[in-house]
């Protein structure tokens, strides 16, 4: 045998568990087939149950960001609505105040016969004048007597003479 003085710069190495002096081994028995059939049942439905959660809160959220946003379309439809109600109401009060004060139709047309009585009389007027005028014109025109130009001015050799001219 080795003495332990000489024992003290090399370590032994061994196969058993290093132990306490005065503690008692612990005994280790098989493990029993129900225990460890418990055991992974109780590790699997954690294991499930918390995917399941995870599951669950990722649908949650998803849902909850999809009825925000259509809350939000909502919202501003909503709002479109409400944006052309309020044209249309003022559409109505306006045609309300216009419709009060525009004509009807039977007066629509005793207006625009009137009218046209107005013109027809005043064209015949037009034409009564215009036909004065061009009988004064000609019986002007026919007495008028011809004159010799003055002994006195230069002959009109070079200027041409119009015809009479007719004013209306």
């Amino acid at each position: 045998m080795v003495p332990r003085s000489a024992m003290r710069g090399v370590r032994a190495y061994s196969q058993a568990p290093p132990r306490l002096v005065g503690a008692q081994p612990t005994i280790r028995g098989p493990m029993r087939p129900f225990t460890s059939g418990v055991l992974g049942f109780l590790l699997g439905f954690s294991a499930a149950g918390v995917a399941g959660l995870y599951w669950l809160q990722r649908e949650y959220r998803s849902a909850s960001n999809s009825v925000l946003a259509s809350s939000a379309r909502l919202t501003d439809s909503a709002t479109n609505v409400t944006g052309y109600l309020d044209r249309l109401n003022l559409l109505e009060a306006r045609m309300r105040e216009v419709s009060g004060d525009a004509m009807s139709r039977t007066e629509a047309n005793t207006a625009a016969e009137s009218l046209r009585k107005l013109y027809a009389d005043l064209f015949e007027e037009t034409h009564e004048l215009r036909e004065r005028m061009w009988e004064l014109e000609h019986e002007t025109f026919a007495t008028r007597k011809r004159q010799d130009p003055p002994s006195w001015a230069p002959p009109l050799k070079d200027t041409v003479r119009l015809p009479p001219v007719r004013l209306v």
